[in-house]
């Protein structure tokens, strides 16, 4: 039992204002950080925080921040032994802007990620073979992302593909992901790159992603691919749609006073991928896996930072065991 992660590692450097600064704005920072972070990484440390076992996959600098975030990932007890230094590119960062409401902006150097080559997939081919989960995202190369799903499929391991931050890819990629999941904005980028959107939803868009609309992306895209979708949509929580619910399904999220949603997509789909890790790839209960990857994303964003706020199991279980007898959710 164990998830094999195939992803990027960054240091975050976290500025807290009072509001996101509009064009040509200077603001004031309340406060400033650095944690470590990554879409990959934390996807890693979420999964492991829960009780997976995790291997990572992926590349740092060989400088201060590189060792910095090996240390993390090996304290967290993910498996870092796939996780070299390489001289030709420092570190990849990420400069996050918090505001006071909890929403942020976030630019990242892709630095050292984007050294990272199918031969290092290859080389982790072992743990890739012995997993019940294999997860990307695409903060590194869109070649190896490939290579990490091909290696996957050949194994008959479960992948789970975070198409974030969406960039241009070879449809093909999709037609070997088992859970696909987007946020609202990355869904209508896959929907155009996959031909199945038109000026009558870019019509419809403008009165913003109703959650209708959102089960209908996701069900295009279920169609298309294959793949179990997952739609995410921040404070309004998610959509399914795949082969155990054709007509889709809508779970509204987790009330929570959130102060850095920084981490949680990672959150989300770290917790995902442990479920079906648990679970050995089974998608019997859609309720119970959403159900358990929203509480953890919930949690996330009531602590600052990205790792540092990734909830532990028995914090995450104690949330749903509250929100059943208050009956919290939504």
């Amino acid at each position: 039992m164990s998830i094999v992660v195939v992803g990027s590692l960054n240091m975050d450097y976290v500025l807290q204002v009072p509001g996101l600064p509009k064009r040509g704005e200077t603001v004031f920072a309340a406060g400033y950080s650095t944690a470590p972070g990554g879409k990959g990484a934390n996807q890693a440390v979420a999964s492991k925080r829960l009780g997976s076992r995790v291997y990572m996959v992926g590349r740092v600098g060989r400088d201060a921040a590189g060792r910095a975030l090996i240390k993390c990932l090996e304290e967290a007890g993910v498996d870092i032994s796939e996780v070299k230094d390489d001289p030709r590119e420092s570190t990849g960062s990420a400069y996050i802007t918090v505001s006071q409401d909890g929403t942020n902006t976030i630019v990242v150097n892709r630095g050292a990620n984007f050294v990272l080559e199918p031969s290092h997939v290859l080389d982790a081919e072992s743990q890739i073979q012995d997993a019940n989960v294999v997860v990307a995202q695409l903060e590194t190369p869109t070649e190896t992302v490939f290579e990490a799903l091909k290696l996957a499929r050949k194994h008959n391991t479960v992948t789970v593909l975070n198409p974030a931050p969406m960039v241009p890819l070879e449809p093909e990629i999709l037609t070997l992901v088992d859970w696909l999941i987007p946020n609202e904005t990355e869904a209508v980028s896959l929907l155009r790159l996959l031909g199945q959107w038109d000026d009558r939803d870019e019509e419809r868009l403008r009165c913003d992603l109703t959650q209708e609309f959102a089960i209908e992306a996701a069900g295009r895209l279920a169609e298309v691919t294959g793949a179990h979708v997952i739609i995410t949509l921040g404070d309004k929580g998610c959509v399914y749609v795949g082969s155990s619910d054709r007509d889709g399904l809508a779970f509204p999220a987790y009330e929570v006073n959130a102060v850095d949603t920084t981490a949680a997509g990672d959150a989300f789909v770290g917790a995902l991928a442990c479920a079906l890790d648990e679970d050995s790839g089974s998608s019997a209960n859609i309720a119970e896996l959403v159900s358990f990857a929203q509480a953890t994303a919930a949690l996330a964003t009531t602590k600052l930072g990205a790792q540092p706020s990734l909830p532990t199991r028995i914090e995450v279980e104690e949330f749903l065991s509250e929100q059943k007898r208050g009956d919290g959710n939504g």
